[in-house]
C-alpha cells in the first residue's frame, strides 16, 4: 500500500512505527536529508519517473520540494526471497522488503527505449 498524505518527518516516523507500506511525499533532492530517515530505519527507494508536478514542503525537512519520492522501511525477521525455510548463521539477521524488488523496479522505471 501506498499512502501519499503524510506531510512532515513526525508524520513520517510515526506512520512507519505503526504501519507497512510506501510513503509517496515531496523531497527537497538534499542527500543529507536522507540520514533523518535513518532513525526508523526507513530510505529513499525510488524518486519516480512520472512525477506529480506539484510544489509543496519537503517531508523531511520543511524546505521547499517539486520531486516525488518514494519511502520504505525494511524489516528484519523473514527471509528476503520470501522461503520459509532458510538458514540464518548464528548472530546474523535476515532482512527482507515488504515487496519484491520486481514491484520497485517497474514502479521507478523509465519509459522503455526501443
Amino acid at each position: 500500500m501506498t499512502v501519499d498524505d503524510v506531510t512532515s518527518l513526525d508524520a513520517v516516523r510515526r506512520y512507519f512505527s505503526e504501519k507497512t507500506g510506501f510513503v509517496r511525499a515531496k523531497w527537497s533532492g538534499n542527500p543529507a536529508s536522507e540520514d533523518l530517515l535513518k532513525e526508523f530505519g526507513a530510505t529513499i527507494r525510488c524518486i519516480p519517473y512520472e512525477q506529480s508536478g506539484t510544489a509543496g514542503r519537503c517531508v523531511l525537512t520543511g524546505e521547499s520540494a517539486t520531486t516525488d519520492a518514494i519511502f520504505a522501511k525494511a524489516y528484519e525477521g523473514a527471509p528476503r526471497n520470501g522461503s520459509t525455510n532458510a538458514q540464518t548463521p548464528p548472530g546474523s539477521k535476515t532482512v527482507f522488503w515488504i515487496y519484491p524488488r520486481i514491484f520497485l523496479s517497474v514502479l521507478c522505471r523509465g519509459p522503455s527505449t526501443p
